[in-house]
């Protein structure tokens, strides 16, 4: 920790003291000594720390009384225990099963286990919730064997095991755990504590602390007790660790466990043994993933050392939380691929076991068990076999009680002990074991190193694996100490030369240092370096003898961290030296990791002695030139070869020496005019030596693989020509062909040319022609692994069981062309997909495929072109990103993406100076913007594209907009003296609808803000004046007129609506936020707020004390928000906490119902109503009998003060019945579901079937029948049951109708319809049917005078709750059908709301009218929920515009609430058909609406927002996955409807889509976008992915444009036509045929930039597509000029190339393309190898025979491969290089030289040779002899030397082609002969 960090934590220092008196402990005073460096005596305990990969170090301090965690030096958690009395012992990480306390936390509001037993042995058919209300719950189930699955046997309620890591403190009875997630534990241990380590692969090891003599009575028995325990999760009881006889490891994770006692694994495994009492543990590996984990203890009394291993057991036996309430164990089971397995083998077996011991039922061998033994000899030798078990296992005595026996969870293997004495055991608490990398093999699997400090000595430990037992890919395991006892001072543990492995640091007792790492062991030294610091080096006798001088003398290791070690030197001094022996540079880091397979073990520790010897001579310089000078002179010296550089006469401070050893030097080298130029040191190569070793062939053939690997990678093309020098100085003595290739592709390497003594290889395992790796992939031909060199070699390396690294890139393109390369006849799809899967298991990805050269990258890709028009969605998620379909990569990747909030302000407007004014001006002054001050829907991509062809979401936003003034247009005039009370009337119709209106903007705004900015604080206010027009006057409501109830119930609904304008998905909202937000008074206003955030779930983590606070004042609003929020924030969750909380407000939950609680009759209705939300759904039968009471309460019963809201009451309770028991109905068999069917036929009928005293004496039918209904159709909702359907029937007769209310004839026709929920069918015949029976009624005539009688009111209320019921089933459906029917009765009964009353008799016809068209009104927006049609819009606005006297309060909130539902969250979201939406929206959409603002009689206003909990988000948002904006987007959607049957349904996204449940597939089938078919069926994980985020990411075709910017598709690519040479294909063929005449399109770059958002394919069209000289008038072009416009063309024709044929990464393929058809052979040193891999690329293409359209078009090919022929022919006229191939050919090699022409006729030469594929020079040689021979003969027998030279070419062509492979072209063949015929 830096001092910096420390001193602003602690906020003092030496210089600066505290200014406050701020209370010190003892751990940071310690902390901070050791930062200032200051010595005292410590009061930590220990330290603990963890490196992560962010290269923060993690720190653990603990004191007795305080825990410190810090991070990067700062303090991110202390805990302080100063209370406890406990101190404490440890602190460690750990990591539990995540999924496992999601589960117990759940369980923690479940006291009764009963209850808990019955819920998880009752699994309901059908849920509750419904799918998107089970996902926002966290219990969606459904998708347990989908895409994604990682543990294929955990059970299929559980999701697939995630760990999270905690913080573990230990004290010496208990345990403290603080999870990361926040979570935290205390778990009592029931004996004293030692210590603690965390275990894999989750949980903590405690040991127990034994102290026999404060138990004597007990010493006895203590013998038998374990002193090693587990933890397997805070909420489990401790578990010891078992002691079996043998463990094998599986591939599956699943641990085959003996017992001595059995054959089989995994059998009686209640008989445990234990290790005894008198063990000690002193070592627990570290926490890792690895296939096995390492324990070792100290026995005290038998002065031995023991080492074990670990498992955990089968996780079919491991014991849950529920698994202890049931008080059950279940039998172990063998996994089914294993069952009859026999026993292992003992440790001292190396064999593998016989097959017929593993499949049939046979004896086991004696000698396979290991025997007893009672006696220990002491003095036998400690490695032999049968020490492995050198004690007794001891064995619990079985008391017969199995109930209190917990099987153990971990179980111990003991591997082998050691005997170390007695002197040692006196200090045997500092024995430390520091594991590291040891000796490499195909067994090993791991080394400890165990030191003794008493003795200072230390073991060597080595854990191997037992040879595999067939069948299980890794057995068990065996451990070996090496006999002699090591001396050493001190040991630890660094990473010194590699980073992934620890190396032993060993400080010997001449106080010299050994590094041991694998099988090298490195003797180090240290010395002052600069600065006082102190600098390691390797100890070489042949280096210079500088570093022996000032040498430092260690004593003492004290600490290591990273590359540090901290060194106490032998004046007393401490210091930190940095032991990093690791190159930086890549490539010596491949080199070296190759020569490992290339040289015999001991040469290559020899060749690194000697590499780490020079590099740190050099004061381990990180040049990258010094690094890769010490390697090669240290393997020249091994070879025997010339070092390939020195540098002579060159001062190394010299500037210019700098300078050279930097890579723009070498970079620029190859400039032909700076190559010119010459450095004033001299770098000459040294001497003319040659290889004699007889070790080169195979480092030759290792360096040449590795070049390969270099040479296919284009972005490291420095470092290949950093490796090919020394590559053809070691091949040009023994291997000319190898030189002579790596010539051809280096050619300015200029001492490459001038060798003259050439002779072809002769090594037996060295091909004489070198291996291609383009060759081998495009053809197939010879390829040598360098995994193979060893054994081709016969070479005994380090390397024989590791895979190698270095050329892992070559490895894989072998194995990828050798699936391209397949048979021709298999399926070319087939190939495709394994080539991908293999791909994705190598961790390729498109960023490294496109680092391939084209000749190879363009195979592979042509390959995965196949996959990406139709992929099946069962491939891995890598894949779709590796064949560039990163939109299913999204869908089915196991963790997707962050959803993306459709309220995300996508605003691309660039920022102004006046905007950045405008945002710090509402900063400073507090103030929001517009939408936050009026409440108004925000403006985002999401509503310019839904709503993009009309105004209506406008239009609806300023009808529900209640802060601004209306302006009412006046059609008449009036005296002076009735125009003010006219105006006066007016302002209060229009106030009151203005009071209505924040329901229906509830709805509307519903979730459109996902950051708790601002804008959600602000309420907006509701203005009550009025504008009246033509007057132009204000009027303002007198506040007498308005009550305060009705502006507090006003206020309350308006807080609502703001708080419901918080998404329920944002994260943001914590208890500390709500309570920022609290008021100094409690306000009406705050508490509809409080209750908007815990409908959308944000007062789940309120705290309890905020809570208090704000019931405590018991002010009605606040306490009704804060019971109802947080219910709906715990719905279903059966939480004992809001439920004592509820009890509080509820008499009826009070042990004595009578006690005056002094709570509002209202806040009792929110209790109850609450407490059915809480237990929604759970069937609590004691909970729901105390409801069912409730609705006949006696004392509200009776008529007196205080008690108008009675009914409210009533229907309350009623209300929290149904919602307990909803849809239970039809499994209740019992007599006292019965009693209940009884009891609820007697509140709504009457009728007295029970007895007296199970009655309710005094109640009135008026008030409990609507309830009783509600109730009635809640418990047996769906059910089907027509004999409790009948209890609601509505009469038939007159006589009958005359004893019902009317309005409650519409909740019986509603109750009935929910129970006989499958007979509800959207026609008019079906509504008809419901009132018929009733009397013949004519609808067309709502006007005749027969209709004011008591059959016409029936006949409204009939009419209504049946379209209430329809509108139930089909809610957020947009059936059109439901939709017909309901419209229907709306038209036809709107026609009697504004009629005048002539009559009584009217008036009442008119108010049941109006009533029923409240109902009507919500009836089809429920329908069309969240759709916004138009024909509904333009009712319910007709109805806002009717502000006359008959429309009340209750008609316009019933108008506004269906406008806000029609338009429900701006279009996002809908209503579900789930028991809980039903129920919600029966609470909130009551049929009966108040009468005024403050009309609380027959419903609580506060339910009307439970819609909430019936929304669910279906909006199907397209998002297009490069842009992440939204589009639009037609797609297709298969369903199965209620019958059975399937049907397609086409919608334009964003839209809306049917349930979840009943869509089957979507698919996206478009030519503007990528084809996407989702299988909901197939894959059940798709379907959960899309319930949980409601996007579908799509990828556009690069040729077209989306739908909102090319309705009509006229913008595409593919029509782009100009006349000119934009877009001509001809141009990527011959680009110099452009017409001078014809005129470049200037718009090219804005058409491009409007098909993608790539900025560098936007500044490729603006930079390079626009002719420059055009722009400035010129007509007539020179000849750069027309280069120039060539070049224009070309570009251009290559982007639309690219972007019609959607493959704009081959963009630089056709850059490279034209460069190769363009550039001379002077000027670049790749063309020759550019051309012929691309000759080779165009031979593949003709092989393959691709039928599609490729991606190189094979004329483009031909094009550059002519214009490279012509380049040759070109050399062919010129006599200077003709001078040069003479010479070549002829053997004398190519004079050097530095200056640029010399270079020229080199790269010249290069390119000649490559592309006439003539062969190397020593074979030229040999052919030359034979040419000479033959044509001298031929003269002699007078034979024509024409025809003798025609058929001597053909043998030379022949010849070169059998033994090399290469085609010979015939002119080269001439042009030899010619050059050898001038000698």
């Amino acid at each position: 920790m830096s001092f910096n960090s420390a001193d602003a934590y602690f906020g003092r220092s030496d210089s600066n003291p505290p200014t406050t008196n701020a209370p010190s402990t003892e751990l940071l005073e310690t902390i901070r000594d050791a930062i200032q460096h200051e010595s005292r005596k410590t009061g930590v305990l220990g330290r603990l720390a963890l490196e992560r990969d962010t290269e923060l170090l993690e720190e653990l301090l603990w004191s007795s009384k305080e825990v410190v965690w810090l991070v990067g030096g700062c303090v991110r958690r202390q805990w302080s225990f100063m209370k406890e009395r406990d101190e404490i012992r440890t602190a460690c990480w750990a990591y539990f099963e995540e999924s496992k306390i999601q589960r117990v936390e759940a369980l923690r509001n479940t006291r009764d286990s009963s209850a808990l037993l019955d819920g998880l042995l009752e699994q309901p058919s059908q849920s509750v919730f419904g799918p998107y209300g089970d996902a926002l719950r966290g219990s969606y189930n459904t998708m347990s064997k989908g895409i994604g699955t990682t543990n294929s046997d955990a059970p299929c309620d559980l999701p697939a095991q995630t760990l999270v890591r905690a913080i573990c403190v230990v004290f010496r009875t208990s345990i403290r755990i603080y999870c990361d997630d926040g979570s935290d534990f205390f778990t009592h241990i029931p004996f004293l504590s030692r210590h603690a380590w965390p275990i894999h692969p989750f949980g903590l090891a405690i040991e127990e602390e034994h102290v026999p003599e404060l138990y004597p009575w007990a010493f006895s028995t203590s013998d038998y007790a374990p002193i090693l325990y587990a933890l397997a999760h805070p909420l489990q009881p401790v578990t010891p660790f078992g002691l079996a006889h043998s463990i094998i490891q599986t591939s599956r994770g699943q641990p085959l466990i003996f017992q001595e006692e059995h054959r089989f694994p995994n059998k009686d495994m209640g008989k445990l043994h234990v290790i005894k009492p008198g063990e000690h543990v002193i070592f627990v590996d570290d926490y890792a993933s690895t296939p096995f984990q390492l324990i070792m203890t100290v026995d005290t009394r038998l002065q031995m050392v023991h080492s074990y291993t670990y498992a955990i057991s089968s996780p079919k036996n491991e014991c849950s939380p529920t698994d202890i309430l049931r008080r059950s164990r279940e039998a172990s089971v063998v996994p089914p691929n294993l069952t009859d397995i026999i026993k292992p083998p003992t440790n001292h077996e190396s064999i593998g076991l016989p097959s017929r011991w593993l499949m049939e039922h046979t004896p086991v061998p004696q000698g396979w068990r290991e025997p007893m033994l009672p006696n220990i000899e002491v003095d036998r030798e400690t490695n032999d076999a049968q020490s492995v078990l050198v004690t007794p296992l001891l064995e619990f005595p079985d008391d017969g009680d199995e109930e209190v026996f917990i099987e153990p969870i971990y179980w111990l293997q003991r591997l082998n002990s050691i005997h170390v004495g007695n002197e040692v055991m006196k200090d045997w608490s500092d024995i430390r074991v520091i594991p590291f990398g040891g000796s490499p093999g195909q067994h090993i699997a791991g080394c400890y190193a165990v030191f003794f400090p008493r003795a200072t000595s230390y073991r060597l430990l080595q854990v191997s694996w037992l040879s595999a037992i067939p069948l299980i890919p890794t057995s068990s395991l065996q451990a070996i100490f090496d006999a002699p006892q090591i001396p050493a001072l001190s040991i630890t543990r660094i990473r010194a030369l590699s980073g992934d492995r620890y190396d032993l640091l060993i400080l010997n007792l001449d106080h010299s240092l050994t590094l041991v790492s694998a099988s090298q062991s490195l003797h180090l030294g240290l010395k002052w370096g600069p600065k006082s610091t102190i600098v390691p080096f390797v100890q070489a006798t042949d280096v210079s003898g500088e570093i022996h001088e000032n040498l430092v003398k260690p004593i003492e290791f004290l600490g290591v961290y990273g590359h540090h070690v901290t060194i106490k030197i032998e004046d007393g001094t401490v210091h930190p030296v940095y032991f990093n022996f690791q190159s930086n540079n890549l490539l010596v880091q491949e080199i070296v990791a190759t020569l490992r397979f290339a040289l015999s073990s001991p040469d290559f520790d020899c060749l690194l002695r000697r590499y780490l010897a020079l590099w740190s001579s050099r004061s381990m310089s990180r040049v990258p030139s010094v690094e890769l000078e010490c390697l090669w002179t240290a393997l020249c010296d091994l070879l025997g070869s010339d070092h390939p550089f020195v540098a002579t006469n060159t001062p190394k401070g010299h500037n210019f020496y700098a300078l050279s050893n930097t890579k723009s030097h070498l970079r620029f080298s190859y400039d032909n005019i700076l190559s010119s130029f010459k450095l004033p040191l001299d770098r000459s190569v040294s001497g003319e030596g040659s290889v004699s070793s007889q070790i080169v062939a195979p480092v030759i053939l290792a360096l040449h693989l590795l070049g390969q690997s270099i040479m296919i990678d284009t972005t490291r093309t420095s470092d290949l020509r950093s490796l090919v020098p020394v590559i053809i100085r070691l091949s040009r003595d023994s291997a000319s062909e190898w030189s002579d290739y790596w010539y051809r592709i280096c050619p300015d390497e200029g001492e490459a040319w001038t060798r003259s003594d050439r002779v072809i290889n002769s090594h037996p395992h060295l091909p004489i022609l070198p291996p291609d790796i383009f060759q081998h992939c495009h053809f197939g031909t010879r390829w040598i692994q360098l995994s193979a060199i060893p054994s081709l070699f016969q070479l005994e390396t380090s390397s024989s069981h590791t895979k190698p690294s270095s050329c892992r890139l070559l490895d894989d393109l072998v194995d990828f062309f050798s699936l391209i390369r397949d048979d021709p006849n298999s399926r070319e799809l087939g190939k495709s997909e394994a080539l991908a899967h293999l791909m994705v298991q190598r961790d390729w990805n498109l960023k490294q495929l496109e680092k391939l050269p084209l000749a190879l990258k363009i195979p592979i890709k042509e390959a995965l072109r196949l996959l990406q028009n139709g992929p099946r969605l069962s491939y891995p998620a890598a894949t779709y990103k590796l064949i560039d379909r990163s939109d299913l990569y999204y869908l089915v990747s196991e963790v997707p993406p962050r959803p993306i909030e459709p309220s995300i302000r996508e605003d691309n407007s660039p920022s102004t100076v006046g905007r950045f004014v405008r945002n710090a001006n509402q900063i400073v002054t507090g103030q929001v913007g517009r939408d936050g001050y009026f409440g108004l829907l925000p403006n985002n991509a999401f509503t310019e594209i839904k709503w993009t062809d009309d105004r209506r979401l406008e239009e609806v936003q300023l009808m529900l907009q209640s802060s601004r003034i209306p302006v009412i247009k006046i059609q008449y005039t009036l005296p002076p003296n009735e125009s003010d009370k006219e105006h006066a009337a007016l302002v209060l119709r229009i106030s009151e609808r203005t009071l209505s209106l924040p329901p229906g903007r509830a709805l509307f705004t519903y979730g459109c803000l996902s950051e708790a900015s601002a804008d959600a604080y602000v309420i907006p206010r509701m203005e009550l004046a009025v504008r009246i027009m033509p007057l132009n006057a204000v009027m303002v409501l007198e506040e007498a007129k308005l009550t305060t109830e009705t502006k507090n119930w006003a206020e309350f609904h308006n807080g609502v609506a703001a708080g419901l304008r918080l998404s329920p998905h944002s994260t943001m909202i914590e208890s500390s936020w709500i309570q920022f937000a609290k008021p100094s008074e409690l306000t009406a206003e705050h508490a509809g707020f409080l209750f908007g955030l815990g409908l959308n779930g944000h007062l789940k983590h309120v705290d309890t004390w905020n809570t208090f606070s704000y019931l405590s004042p018991k002010h009605d609003q606040t306490s009704m928000a804060m019971l109802l929020g947080l219910a709906a924030s715990n719905v279903g969750s059966s939480s004992h906490y809001i439920t004592r909380l509820i009890a509080v407000h509820t008499p009826a939950l009070l042990p004595i119902r009578t006690v005056d609680i002094n709570v509002s009759l209202l806040t009792q209705s929110a209790g109850l109503v609450a407490m059915g939300l809480v237990f929604l759904g759970t069937g609590d039968r004691r909970l729901a009998d105390i409801a069912l009471r409730e609705i006949a309460r006696e004392d509200i019963m009776v008529p007196t003060h205080g008690s108008d809201n009675r009914e409210a009451y009533t229907v309350s309770a009623a209300l929290a019945f149904g919602m307990i028991m909803v849809g239970r109905g039809s499994r209740l068999q019992s007599p006292a579901d019965s009693h209940w069917v009884d009891r609820l036929r007697l509140l709504i009928h009457g009728e007295r079937k029970l007895s007296k005293s199970s009655l309710p004496k005094n109640f009135d039918l008026n008030i409990t029948a609507p309830g009783a209904c509600m109730a009635l159709a809640m418990l047996y909702l769906k059910s089907g049951r027509r004999d409790i359907a009948d209890i609601v029937s509505v009469p038939t007769t007159r006589v009958a109708l005359n004893t019902v209310p009317p309005n409650l004839l519409l909740l019986r026709t509603l109750a009935k319809c929910l129970i006989l929920w499958d007979d509800i069918y959207p026609s008019l015949d079906w509504v008809n049917a419901k009132y018929m029976p009733m009397k013949p009624h004519d609808v067309d005539n709502p006007n005749d005078v027969f209709t004011s009688n008591a059959l016409d009111l029936a006949s409204y209320n009939v009419i209504a709750g049946a379209c209430l019921a329809l509108a139930l089933k089909y809610a957020g459906s947009a059936s059109a059908d439901a939709w017909a029917v309901v419209v229907n009765f709306y038209d036809v009964l709107i026609r009697g709301v504004y009629a005048n009353a002539r009559t009584y008799e009217h008036s009442i016809r008119r108010q049941a009218t109006r009533d029923a068209i409240n109902v009507l009104s919500c009836a089809m927006a429920m329908i069309m929920a969240g759709s916004g049609h138009v024909d509904c819009l333009q009712r319910l606005r007709y109805a806002h515009g009717k502000y006359s006297t008959p429309n009340k309060f209750g008609m316009h909130m019933a108008n506004h609430m269906a406008m806000g539902l029609l338009f429900l969250g701006g279009g996002r979201y809908t209503l579900g058909t789930s028991n809980a939406a039903i129920c919600a929206l029966l609470a909130a959409f009551y049929p009966r609406f108040p009468l005024f603002g403050y009309d609380n009689r027959f419903h609580l206003q506060a339910l009307r927002h439970l819609w909430v909990l019936a929304v669910e988000p279906r909006c199907l948002i397209t998002r297009d996955v490069e842009s992440q904006k939204i589009i639009l987007l037609p797609i297709k959607i298969r369903v199965l409807d209620v019958e059975q049957r399937h049907g397609n349904l086409q919608f334009f996204a964003p839209t809306l889509t049917p349930d979840v449940d009943t869509i089957r597939s979507l698919r996206v089938d478009n030519p503007r976008y990528w084809p996407i078919f989702l299988n909901f069926d197939a894959f059940p994980r798709l379907r959960y992915s899309f319930i949980q985020n409601q996007t579908l990411w799509v990828k556009r075709r690069r040729s077209n444009l989306g739908f909102f910017e090319d309705p009509y598709q006229t913008r595409s690519t593919f029509l782009r036509s100009s006349g000119g040479a934009t877009g001509d294909i001809v141009c990527l063929d011959t680009p110099e045929i452009l017409d001078e005449n014809e005129q470049s399109s200037r718009d090219f770059s804005e058409f491009m930039a409007s098909f993608t958002d790539d900025a560098s394919i936007a500044a490729f069209a603006e930079r390079l597509c626009i002719d420059i000289t055009r722009e400035k008038g010129q007509n007539h072009a020179n000849k750069s000029q027309r280069h120039e416009r060539a070049w224009v063309a070309y570009c251009q024709a290559s982007l639309m190339d690219c972007f019609s044929g959607d493959k704009p990464s081959l963009l630089g393929a056709y850059m490279d393309l034209y460069v190769m058809r363009v550039q001379s052979p002077e000027d670049s040193d790749t063309l020759g190898t550019s051309l012929t891999r691309l000759s080779s690329l165009q031979s593949w293409y003709k092989e393959t025979a691709i039928t599609r359209n490729s991606l190189l078009r094979g004329h483009m090919l031909s094009s550059v491969l002519g214009a490279g022929a012509w380049k040759v022919d070109t050399l062919r006229d010129d006599p200077e290089f003709m001078l040069c191939l003479r010479t070549y050919v002829n053997g004398r090699g190519v004079p050097e030289g530095t200056t640029g022409s010399d270079r020229a006729r080199r790269r010249q030469l290069a390119f000649f040779l490559s592309q006439t594929k003539t062969p190397s020079a020593s074979m030229l040689m040999a052919l030359r002899k034979l040419y000479v021979t033959t044509v001298g003969g031929g003269k002699g027998k007078s034979r024509p030397p024409d025809a003798l030279r025609s058929a001597l070419m053909m043998v030379m062509k022949e010849t070169v082609s059998k033994t090399l492979g290469v085609e010979w072209q015939w002119q080269a063949i001439r042009d030899v002969i010619v050059c050898w015929r001038e000698e």
